[in-house]
């Protein structure tokens, strides 16, 4: 199971990676489900292994606003928006004073949790 600076530190080169593509959003997935103790069971099928040891689909944090809250460390504000507040800006999330951005609003609020979650802990 990977730490939380190992997950950053991929994270940090995903920026490379372009998340407007289906293996972008996946190597962001695993990453996350990673530091949350998944693990690949089958790569072929894309089946995980929860952390409690049962074979599951691990929540969709990339995709599902519900599964990203849960990266959001206790007692932090947070709110998700659009610089520029319109269609066509750029997609942004602050947890406690940390602000990141994204390509989709979920992305940015996972990005500035994890960040937060290693500034604080």
């Amino acid at each position: 199971m990977l730490n939380l600076n190992q997950v950053i530190d991929r994270l940090d080169s995903l920026d490379e990676l372009d998340l407007s593509s289906p293996e972008g959003f996946y190597e962001l997935h695993s990453a996350i489900c990673a530091l949350k103790g998944w693990t690949l069971y089958d790569a072929v099928e894309c089946i995980w292994k929860a952390p409690d040891g049962s074979i599951n689909q691990p929540p969709n944090y990339v995709f599902s606003l519900d599964a990203a809250l849960t990266l959001v460390p206790p007692h932090h504000d947070w709110v998700v928006g659009n610089v520029n507040g319109h269609m066509g800006g750029t997609p942004y999330a602050t947890v406690g004073d940390i602000t990141a951005y994204g390509e989709t609003p979920i992305i940015s609020l996972c990005l500035a949790a994890l960040l937060v979650t290693k500034t604080s802990g």
